[in-house]
């Protein structure tokens, strides 16, 4: 049930119609009485964050205040030319990020509308009307004919009362803010994987050309032990053995072939590249590229200003408790003021004359007196989705700490392995050396240089993939950390990865039809 006070005031032969004096205090009073409980908004909650990350070695605060600028263009730090301009082609091409920034541009469009809805709407009109009025009498023939024409400007305007319509602004506004840090999360996620899948094809090739090496070393072993056999020193035995080694070395190497490739594949679907396009640069091997020594994590608070998933989710907070405050405005009264003014006249030439003029003026009071609950429903479900919005908010930054923390321990002990991988693979280079002098002296059989052999092969590729892992787990922890969408200018707008002219990758893209 809804109750609406008002008056309008007209000229120009409209009837004039006022309200009686009660209810015009009746409505000053609701003004009033009611204006101090409109529009409320809830104070966000403010995520507990660790003073400094547990898994990291030296003092957080020594690396915070150069980890901003580190970490905005984070892969720099592996100093690979074609990774940079992978990663620019990747910024400026890739279908998610466009798609994402699409989406920005549609949710400021909302918030736009949202915000001319505090102002008045204007519209103009012109008519023209013919009309025929009888006498009642079918043998009459004193029927008259008449011309009305007609111009004017209609306003239609809300007064904001009670923010209803500034707090359904404010929630418009903080999605179009959620959905920029949506578009610099999908960027940050890119990057990372870009990053990872260039890793990934250079540990292939890497093991791909180790893979060709050991197998055209056990070529040799093969040819040699033969060589053996046929002047009586060895048996067949031998030569099944050394056999066996190089068909295994060739079967793997089919395989980092196909890692290669799938790889590359990727690359190329992730910075929006025609299949193949890419073969001609990245086809040659190149090293791993290795990160940093040092990775500047920061203190863990600076996630909340550093990651974008943790900004949108507080964005998303806020639009949810101004949704709340307009859903709650809505048990007030609505205050709407409608105007004309314009010109009536028989003929168009009277239009603009003195008397054809008319206007009205009608400022409306409306208050929903009962509606089964219905309001209060809906505000039970907006509280809902603020208190939903803010435990996301919350896990959303615990979910942070968590993957950061990870990230760090993941690096640290990676570094550690890798002196005890290399020291691993030099005793196996030593053993090999060693078992063959003494199979070549016949104090062992070929058994112990088939077993060096292997030991040696698997730990020269246990040190390559060691090498991959510990950049992969460094760039995991780049995007952990939030690295990837700031501008050195502090401006917030996306850094599209620099690339050199150096770099055969980074391509200008053309914008979609």
């Amino acid at each position: 049930m809804n109750a609406t006070f008002g008056f309008r005031r007209a000229r120009g032969g409209v009837a004039t119609a006022w309200p009686s004096a009660s209810l015009r205090a009746l409505a000053a009073l609701l003004c009033v009485a009611l204006a101090p409980g409109c529009a409320p908004t809830a104070a966000a909650p403010r995520p507990a964050m660790p003073a400094a990350w547990s898994a990291q070695a030296a003092p957080a605060s020594a690396s915070a205040a150069r980890s901003g600028a580190s970490l905005a263009q984070w892969w720099t730090a592996f100093g690979d030319p074609v990774l940079d301009g992978l990663l620019a082609r990747a910024a400026a091409a890739n279908f998610d990020v466009r798609i994402a920034a699409e989406k920005v541009r549609e949710a400021r469009a909302a918030a736009r509308e949202a915000g001319a809805d505090l102002g008045p709407t204007v519209t103009g009109s012109a008519s023209a009307t013919r009309s025929r009025a009888g006498t009642g009498e079918a043998q009459s023939t004193g029927s008259r004919n008449g011309n009305v024409y007609a111009t004017g400007l209609d306003l239609a305007w809300e007064i904001d009362l009670f923010g209803r319509l500034r707090a359904t602004r404010e929630a418009r506004v903080a999605d179009a803010q959620a959905a920029e840090e949506d578009r610099r999360d999908t960027l940050v996620a890119l990057l990372a994987e870009v990053a990872t899948q260039y890793v990934t094809l250079r540990q292939a090739q890497n093991e791909l050309d180790l893979t060709r090496d050991i197998a055209a070393s056990r070529a040799e072993t093969l040819a040699l032990v033969t060589a053996r056999r046929d002047a009586g020193l060895t048996g067949d035995i031998d030569v099944a053995q050394a056999a066996a080694l190089w068909h295994s070395s060739l079967a793997d190497a089919a395989d980092y072939e196909n890692n290669a490739w799938a790889a590359l594949a990727r690359i190329e679907r992730l910075v929006d590249a025609a299949p193949g396009e890419l073969r001609p640069t990245l086809e040659k091997a190149a090293p791993i590229p290795a990160p940093a020594r040092q990775v500047p994590a920061g203190l863990p608070a600076d996630l909340l200003l550093r990651r974008p998933d943790i900004r949108a989710a507080e964005r998303l907070l806020a639009s949810a408790a101004s949704d709340l405050a307009a859903t709650t405005a809505e048990r007030w009264p609505t205050l709407s003021l409608s105007a004309a003014l314009g010109s009536q006249a028989s003929t168009v030439n009277k239009l603009l004359s003195s008397g054809s003029g008319v206007w009205s003026l009608a400022p409306a009071l409306g208050l929903t007196l009962f509606d089964s609950g219905a309001t209060a429903a809906r505000i039970e479900q907006a509280d809902a989705r603020r208190e939903q919005a803010a435990l996301t908010y919350l896990s959303t930054a615990r979910t942070a700490v968590e993957e950061a923390e990870t990230a760090l321990y993941a690096v640290d002990r990676q570094q550690r392995r890798l002196p005890d991988l290399a020291a691993v693979l030099e005793a196996d280079r030593t053993a090999l050396v060693l078992a063959w002098d003494r199979y070549r002296a016949g104090l062992a059989d070929f058994l112990d240089v088939a077993d060096a052999e292997r030991e040696l092969a698997t730990a020269a590729l246990t040190h390559v993939r060691a090498r991959a892992v510990l950049s992969t787990r460094a760039v995991t922890l780049y995007r952990a950390l939030g690295g990837g969408w700031e501008a050195p200018d502090g401006t917030g707008q996306a850094v599209a990865p620099g690339a050199t002219s150096a770099s055969p990758v980074a391509s200008p893209v053309s914008p979609v039809s």
